[in-house]
């Protein structure tokens, strides 16, 4: 699926039918192949095919430069001499940050503990009036969790659990080190703003959930950011444009359309991709699906010019 990072419209333009994960070998030529489109980035998620080709890539562009004898120093891969730049897809990797933190500790500038969360969670449900309400079971223990709901990782890694975290801790007798795991929430919350904004203007409270520009204060935080994780420009982006909600969206409609219910076959599918392009072209959102609203306007083409 095709993105527009400045006006936000989307286009579905290719798929490909395989028995299995597809293997690297086979994904590699799709994510190459000429589409007449001017390509700034790609966005994945961290599975092991999608990982493979992008290292693929990376190594090509290394050959590439060595043979030409210059100096790599492209942001990303090189294809038809375009630099375009590799992303993760921001969600699944909030995600993948907390199912680790679950079963381990995190360990850099500063430690963070799952156990110290649990342990302000469980006195937190003791209160009469709580501090974080909208915390349950479903958002603290591995067995209730919902691993792909990115509202249950964002809801832990909120500005409020973060800040309660740090100044309740002696009434709520927590170790002196969950201050550390405090602050890791309070910097994870702000990260996920400064990579999921969506307005050009930010709300009062969260300079950081505004579009990027050059005087909003995302390129300082990145920097600094950078030391903590070792981790974009021009008027100013939003970043929740690159994820691929749009695509897990447009997936769920497919999947919904007509009477074929969640396992079309071949045929079925193709039936289905055309009709949700022709209709432009597709809702933004599918109910039931494991990712927020995408926001976009529309597809890139009018329905005159795709015909």
């Amino acid at each position: 699926m095709l993105k527009g990072i400045h006006r936000q419209w989307k286009q579905a333009v290719a798929f490909a039918f395989s028995k299995g994960p597809i293997k690297a070998k086979d994904l590699k030529p799709l994510l190459v192949s000429k589409i007449g489109f001017e390509v700034m980035a790609t966005v994945c998620d961290q599975g092991g095919s999608n990982q493979a080709v992008i290292n693929s890539l990376l190594r090509d562009t290394d050959e590439y430069c060595k043979k030409k004898n210059i100096e790599n120093t492209f942001d990303g891969f090189l294809i038809d001499d375009v630099d375009i730049i590799v992303l993760y897809d921001v969600p699944h990797l909030f995600k993948g940050l907390r199912n680790n933190l679950l079963s381990k500790d995190l360990h850099f500038q500063m430690n963070a503990c799952w156990d110290h969360i649990e342990k302000f969670y469980l006195l937190d449900k003791t209160e009469s009036t709580r501090l974080c309400p909208k915390l349950s079971d479903g958002h603290i223990y591995a067995a209730k969790l919902n691993k792909m709901k990115v509202s249950v990782t964002t809801q832990v890694f909120s500005h409020s659990v973060g800040e309660l975290n740090k100044y309740t801790k002696t009434d709520y007798d927590l170790p002196l080190a969950a201050e550390d795991t405090a602050d890791f929430i309070l910097f994870i919350d702000e990260l996920f703003d400064s990579l999921n904004c969506n307005t050009k203007t930010a709300p009062d409270g969260k300079p950081l959930r505004g579009g990027v520009s050059l005087t909003s204060g995302h390129e300082e935080f990145w920097l600094k950011a950078l030391e903590i994780l070792k981790s974009m420009k021009l008027q100013y982006i939003l970043p929740r444009a690159i994820n691929q909600d749009c695509l897990e969206n447009f997936f769920a409609s497919l999947r919904g359309h007509g009477r074929f219910d969640s396992m079309p076959d071949a045929s079925q599918f193709i039936v289905s991709f055309k009709a949700l392009l022709v209709n432009k072209f597709l809702s933004t959102h599918s109910p039931g699906a494991n990712c927020e609203n995408d926001f976009t306007v529309g597809a890139s083409d009018n329905l005159r010019c795709f015909l």
